[in-house]
């Protein structure tokens, strides 16, 4: 997914990108679902939020980015090559932090209406679940998340 690399104004032009990048995020439970398309789409889905700049997007957007981010750090699916799911949980975790730290610092007073006392105890729930997971790697990206 090269959509991350697109231009500000490529991105404004093209309304359906990002609905077309959260459907791409999660796991559709057919066997042609591919874990590394989920990752790059999650990669690609922040990258447009920073490239295009968070007041260029309504609160209901940026929730529905948080709901998608949050249904991949969900996403436990294994193939021959394991925990695949796991790629993907990767990438959700720090692109919740940097969402959240972009609306703070950033965003408009909507925006920042986003992120209730509910918000983050439901991100510090995330990251204690994946702190608890067998993959080292996992752990370590929850952990520095967290920090």
């Amino acid at each position: 997914m090269s959509f991350g690399a697109l231009s500000k104004a490529m991105i404004v032009a093209l309304p359906d990108l990002l609905d077309t990048l959260k459907k791409n995020c999660i796991s559709q439970g057919r066997e042609s679902d591919e874990a590394e398309s989920r990752k790059f789409a999650v990669i690609s889905l922040m990258q447009i939020v920073r490239t295009a700049g968070i007041s260029h997007f309504t609160g209901e957007q940026l929730q529905s980015v948080f709901d998608t981010l949050f249904l991949g750090l969900k996403d436990y699916a294994v193939d021959r090559r394991g925990d695949v799911g796991s790629w993907v949980r990767e990438q959700c975790m720090p692109a919740i932090k940097d969402l959240t730290c972009l609306i703070l610092y950033e965003g408009s007073e909507e925006q920042k209406k986003l992120l209730s006392p509910e918000h983050y105890v439901r991100f510090i729930n995330a990251l204690m679940q994946q702190l608890m997971e067998k993959i080292d790697k996992i752990r370590e990206v929850a952990g520095r998340t967290l920090q």
